[in-house]
């Protein structure tokens, strides 16, 4: 099996580290590098402005350990999720150390969409990489247009951990303390905040879990928002513990699937997501999950699933079969 370097945020609960696992469970021979080893605040601080500046300094020398790496051993890939914080020089040494690496380049963000600030130093290496691995069509020709030598979209872009999520059975004590009737698990967007408002508004009960929900100015008896991320055990109980899981997409990343997307029905949530063509390729409407484009049609489908629920474990149990039966998993 071919020797790999794993370069990306190594972190428990991350989707990098799932992958990094599903290549070693596949036989590949991995030493990884993580991109954001645990820091102190100042250095989270530091970093993070650092990367928003597009400054050239390597404050936790992962530039540097990717070198050192390949003078002690022989790697036939270097794979580097979500490449930031690498630049082109590096590549450019990486080639001279070992001419036959490959190097590959997953990149699960928009480095050409709304949230660009940050990226220009990963635009500058994009010539540098073998081949970049993307979630959307359009990157295609933005990575092209770049000097990238080829490019490869694919769907499902994201995929589920076996090993994280799956379907568990959930007591009263653990839904009263993760769940409710209907819930969305992600970071704030004003989109996202004015569609949860106006359910809330119109009757219905709904508890967000994620980060930055302290921005959301709208504020309803009929929304609960804890504003903190679930990690390990917890992300999979509350989306067990939820009768519908929101889906909704990140319009500045351009995503017209993510990684819920996949890991609701794999955990035998019941799914309703935003419609898009690549949700309707991956799962059955109306069948593996539910879809929806306006507030209306939202409230109009909660309404009714709400009310129905033999329906509703239904296509939660056709969106679980479905994630095996098409090999979701990463």
């Amino acid at each position: 099996m071919a020797n790999v370097l794993y370069v990306g945020p190594l972190n428990y609960g991350g989707t990098c580290l799932q992958r990094f696992n599903a290549l070693k469970a596949l036989g590949y021979n991995l030493k990884g590098i993580n991109t954001l080893p645990n820091l102190s605040l100042f250095l989270k601080k530091l970093e993070k402005l650092n990367s928003y500046l597009n400054y050239k300094l390597d404050l936790i020398d992962i530039n540097d350990a990717i070198i050192k790496s390949l003078k002690g051993e022989n790697f036939d890939l270097i794979w580097i999720d979500k490449g930031n914080r690498i630049f082109k020089e590096t590549l450019i040494s990486v080639k001279k150390i070992n001419k036959s690496v490959l190097l590959v380049d997953y990149n699960p963000d928009d480095p050409f969409g709304k949230y660009k600030k940050g990226w220009d130093n990963f635009i500058q290496s994009i010539p540098y990489y073998d081949i970049h691995l993307v979630p959307r069509k359009e990157n295609i020709a933005e990575y092209k247009s770049m000097g990238a030598k080829n490019v490869l979209q694919f769907i499902p872009f994201w995929g589920y951990s076996p090993e994280m999520h799956s379907p568990i059975e959930i007591d009263e004590k653990i839904k009263n303390k993760f769940g409710g009737k209907v819930g969305f698990i992600g970071d704030f967007e004003n989109e996202r905040a004015s569609a949860l408002f106006f359910l809330a508004k119109s009757g219905i009960n709904v508890r967000v879990w994620g980060p930055n929900w302290k921005n959301a100015k709208m504020k309803h008896q009929n929304l609960l928002i804890e504003n903190r991320g679930l990690w390990k055990d917890d992300y999979k109980k509350a989306i067990c513990s939820f009768d519908i899981n929101l889906c909704f997409l990140r319009k500045g990343n351009r995503d017209s699937h993510t990684s819920r997307s996949i890991e609701i029905p794999a955990c035998g949530g019941f799914m309703l997501a935003e419609r898009t063509t690549e949700h309707l390729t991956l799962f059955e409407e109306g069948k593996e999950a539910e879809f929806f484009e306006t507030d209306e049609e939202l409230l109009g489908k909660i309404k009714y699933y709400l009310s129905h629920q033999q329906e509703r474990k239904r296509i939660a149990i056709a969106g679980y079969n479905r994630c095996l039966k098409s090999e979701y998993s990463n």
